[in-house]
């Protein structure tokens, strides 16, 4: 058996020594990393740092292994973050919730895939330059984003990189220009730099730590400071959701909203001009 030994920071070089089992299991990791940004444990930071982390995985490794290190990070990053598919297909959808997760599995399968031959096209790039990986991987993870989404019939728009960063509003402004993928490209430039400076051997270890510093100190500078300078908008009407107990079925008659006209008036009035005394025929049946 060959003889590994903890990859030294100090010396990028190291990272070769990772084995494969490892590789694959840390860019499981960074998926369920990646979707703490999208799910109950909101945390942005994650996704400015989790790809970083898949690079690192994938860089010194066979072409096998990055395949399957970019298929394991989608699979493990689309059963943490959407989740509520497989529920929702059992209570809506009529599936047992065994089958609603196999339905999930498998979007997670077809994604996995994408990602994959993301890894697997930058690690080719790698083998002759790492830097030139690092340059490429933003224009390669874009390309995979934008595919996802327009894929017929099964395209899958959700959770992409730059939705974890859409809360701010400084951010937010490079979506005019480019769509969302600007800022999908914006975070994994990010990410491709921390790759670099962890597996730069000709740079200095110096000079590595000042040009990610520096690009750390922009972003946050952006991120805390920029929304203090665009202008402000003051709401000047006010919007009520009124949500009914109409009960849910399989299809509706034909003469669904007759029958329903009144209910349906009372809601609208409710909505516009809500008072404690008026109470719908449809929420007087709960």
């Amino acid at each position: 058996m060959p003889e590994y030994r903890w990859p030294d920071p100090l010396h990028p070089g190291s990272y070769t020594k990772f084995p494969s089992l490892f590789r694959l299991l840390v860019s499981a990791i960074t998926g369920v990393g990646l979707a703490l940004s999208f799910t109950w444990l909101y945390f942005p930071l994650y996704a400015w740092v989790s790809i970083s982390l898949l690079l690192m995985m994938i860089f010194g490794a066979t072409p096998r292994v990055a395949f399957f290190c970019g298929y394991f990070h989608t699979v493990a990053f689309v059963l943490a973050s959407v989740s509520w598919i497989a529920e929702v297909l059992a209570v809506h959808g009529g599936m047992s919730r065994l089958a609603g997760w196999g339905v999930l599995l498998l979007i997670a399968a077809v994604l996995g895939i994408l990602t994959a031959v993301f890894t697997w096209t930058v690690h080719r790039v790698s083998r002759r330059s790492i830097l030139l990986a690092c340059v490429a991987a933003p224009f390669v993870w874009v390309a995979m984003e934008f595919t996802r989404a327009h894929m017929p019939e099964i395209s899958f728009p959700w959770n992409l990189l730059g939705y974890s960063a859409a809360a701010n509003s400084a951010f937010l402004q490079s979506t005019t220009l480019t769509g969302i993928y600007g800022l999908s490209f914006l975070m994994m430039a990010f990410n491709s730099l921390l790759a670099w400076a962890d597996a730069a051997k000709t740079v200095s270890v110096q000079k590595r730590a000042t040009i990610v510093g520096a690009s750390s100190a922009i972003i946050l500078i952006i991120a805390f400071l920029g929304p203090r300078f665009l202008p402000q908008s003051h709401p000047s009407h006010l919007a009520r959701a009124v949500q009914p107990n109409f009960p849910e079925v399989d299809s509706y008659s034909p003469d669904w909203f007759e029958v329903h006209k009144l209910d349906l008036d009372e809601l609208e009035e409710l909505s516009l001009q809500p008072t404690p005394r008026r109470v719908p025929a449809a929420a007087r049946r709960r």
